[in-house]
């Protein structure tokens, strides 16, 4: 949700309803942060314990961006994202594909 101000709770507006995504509601909200600016949310969202994503959106129209972050929270379920502070940019952790040959440092 945003909101114009913190005392003006009529307008909060909805950016992402997982339940609209997923009719059976099984793609639960693990985490989310909002930029800086409140122009942008970065959102992760888990499917039937599937290695989970987040994914990029404008909170002004909901409109998902074409950016994702793959394995964000795998297979430990415990994930970290800032946002740079003009919105620009998003600093994370995510975890190797098992196989990809590299090792964490």
């Amino acid at each position: 949700m945003t909101l114009t101000s913190a005392d003006d709770l009529k307008s909060e507006k909805v950016v992402l309803d997982p339940n609209v995504l997923d009719a059976k509601a099984r793609r639960p909200v693990d985490w989310f942060v909002p930029s800086l600016d409140g122009k942008h949310v970065a959102v992760s969202l888990s499917k039937a314990a599937a290695k989970t994503h987040a994914s990029l959106y404008e909170t002004a129209t909901g409109k998902a961006l074409p950016d994702t972050i793959a394995h964000v929270q795998y297979p430990t379920r415990a994930a970290a994202a800032a946002w740079n502070a003009d919105g620009t940019g998003i600093y994370y952790t995510r975890f190797l594909e098992k196989g990809s040959g590299r090792t964490p440092t």
